[in-house]
């Protein structure tokens, strides 16, 4: 069952087109309304039922190798926390806490791409990055409100300027999307398409203004979602798409005609947070939610992380391909997918790499620990090949190296 604000989402966003978005799935769209038969005939993901969990393996969900990067550690290439991966150039560039680094697929580094700092060539906060069609890299700088152009190499080129506050961006083949974090609701367009010079190509109204609800209830802004909910943008490949935090659903972004079209929803059954709810400060109204912390998708699969305030917090994990021929939910409070390929630690799907691999990463002293544990030396994977290739990694690191990759 989708609620009023996704029905509204939905009815909003649909376009004048047949497009086929991924193997089996087909949106059919009308001009300016929206039949019952045409909403049905999205692709629908059923999460209503959260007390169908099960521990899921990797084998479960077809996975037949892990492959594992070491990344060089040395003085100009230090990494205490991993914020997110990209890649592109046949490189991975790896966002950290203030830099952004480039290493080649083996896990050597290359370059640093900018620098923080105050100077004309500098970046002061890298808020997000993107790598451009034309192979470039993007780096937003909030506050500067700002788009700074490095090669591939960490060569300055030139700086754009940025609409608003945009916290996220992406690049698509003709420009730049931007997504502004409108904490106060007050943003009356708070997505925008730029072209690759800065110029404005489209504005997008904000779905979720709730200045005049403020106003008529006498009340201050709402508090930020946690960790400021899921990361709006995403890739599968060359799509691009929009999930925000209060809409059960995924968007596709077309980018010829830059409009956002309805491509697959999330049914939590109605308990996903509303705007109501976050405005209202109760703890006692928020706590019948669920509120989205990621979403990916890889080929024709999605992976979806979510907190339940009536659970306890309980974290939960959700698989699926998109003909249904796996779909697992799992609470992952403790856990994610258990590793039964190599015996390794469970696997924490944390962004795409492409449309057949997901990547994740642990610290070097945690692989380590784990290798030495009770639990990899009683394992019994399907490849104890995998598993003697694992300790053996395990032994050659320091436990202040740099974190390791892992490609699923």
């Amino acid at each position: 069952m989708k609620n009023q604000a996704n029905q509204n989402q939905i009815q909003k966003y649909f376009c004048p087109i047949v497009r086929k978005i991924l193997p089996g799935i087909f949106l059919f769209c009308t001009a300016c309304e929206s039949s019952q038969t045409d909403k049905d005939s999205l692709k629908i993901l059923d999460i209503t039922d959260l007390s169908k969990t099960e521990v899921v393996k990797a084998s479960d969900i077809d996975v037949v190798d892990i492959d594992y990067i070491s990344l060089e550690t040395d003085t100009n290439c230090l990494i205490s926390y991993i914020k997110n991966i990209k890649s592109g150039d046949n490189s991975l560039f790896i966002r950290t806490s203030d830099d952004l680094l480039r290493f080649d697929l083996n896990g050597k580094f290359i370059s640093r791409i900018g620098k923080q700092g105050r100077g004309p060539k500098e970046y002061q906060i890298l808020m997000d990055y993107s790598i451009g069609a034309d192979g470039n890299i993007y780096i937003l700088s909030l506050f500067q409100k700002k788009i700074f152009i490095y090669t591939p190499n960490g060569e300055f080129v030139r700086t754009i300027p940025a609409p608003f506050t945009p916290y996220y961006i992406e690049c698509f083949e003709d420009g730049i999307l931007c997504y502004s974090l409108d904490l106060r609701g007050s943003m009356e367009k708070n997505i925008h398409a730029l072209d690759y010079t800065g110029n404005i190509l489209k504005e997008f109204s904000n779905k979720y203004l709730i200045s005049d609800r403020i106003e008529q209830q006498n009340t201050m802004p709402p508090p930020p979602p946690p960790n400021f909910g899921i990361i709006p943008l995403f890739r599968n490949e060359g799509d691009l798409f929009l999930k925000e935090f209060y809409s059960d659903t995924v968007f596709l972004f077309n980018q010829t005609d830059l409009v956002f079209e309805p491509a697959v929803i999330l049914d939590r059954g109605g308990r996903l947070i509303t705007l109501e709810a976050q405005i209202s400060r109760s703890g006692s109204r928020r706590a019948e939610y669920i509120e989205d912390t990621k979403i990916i998708q890889f080929g024709d699969h999605v992976y979806a992380e979510f907190i339940d305030r009536a659970a306890e917090y309980t974290r939960y994990g959700f698989y699926a391909s998109f003909d249904k021929s796996r779909q697992y939910l799992m609470s992952i409070n403790e856990h994610g997918i258990i590793n039964d390929i190599d015996g390794g630690p469970s696997i924490r799907m944390k962004t795409s790499l492409n449309s057949n691999t997901v990547i994740s990463w642990i610290d070097a002293y945690e692989l380590i620990a784990f290798v030495n544990s009770d639990e990899f030396i009683n394992s019994t994977p399907k490849y104890p090949e995998k598993k003697k290739e694992l300790e053996r990694l395990a032994t050659s690191l320091n436990e202040n190296d740099n974190p390791v990759l892992v490609l699923v």
